[in-house]
């Protein structure tokens, strides 16, 4: 009888978090000119502690994918903030392996939805992207020497 309540109770908890999942990605977010405007820019990610291998990210490169791709959380009214926003991955600790963290929101090898995951599959599916991908670098440019 126990196992009945608990495995009813986890198909109960299995379905509304589907539920929801459903619900924050039935309806498309909508982009705005100023939202427009603001990622026709290359954007700096600014959520480590070392200022010399910011990460500048181009939205135009990825134009190609629906925003709720990368954007899967929203906030409010606002479907499209920052990853390292208050309540998603907000923990900067790089050692944190957690949802939570930062570090492996972009960083996770083995997820789609981590941009090294998604560089990597990429890598796989094209010589072309393979060379573009390799190391750290393409994302992590060595800034330019001062003469």
């Amino acid at each position: 009888m126990k196992k009945m309540f608990f495995v009813l109770g986890a198909a109960a908890f299995v379905y509304t978090g589907a539920m929801c999942v459903a619900e924050c990605l039935a309806e498309p977010a909508q982009v705005t000119p100023e939202m427009q405007a603001l990622i026709a820019q290359p954007m700096k990610l600014q959520h480590t502690a070392n200022e010399k291998r910011h990460v500048t990210l181009s939205h135009t490169a990825h134009q190609q994918y629906d925003c709720v791709f990368c954007h899967h959380k929203p906030v409010g009214d606002n479907a499209f903030v920052s990853c390292a926003v208050q309540g998603c991955h907000d923990n900067l600790d790089r050692k944190d392996k957690s949802e939570r963290g930062y570090y492996q929101a972009v960083h996770k090898r083995d997820s789609e939805k981590s941009c090294v995951g998604c560089h990597r599959k990429l890598a796989q599916s094209s010589e072309e992207f393979k060379e573009k991908f390799k190391g750290c670098a393409p994302c992590h440019p060595r800034p330019e020497k001062k003469n």
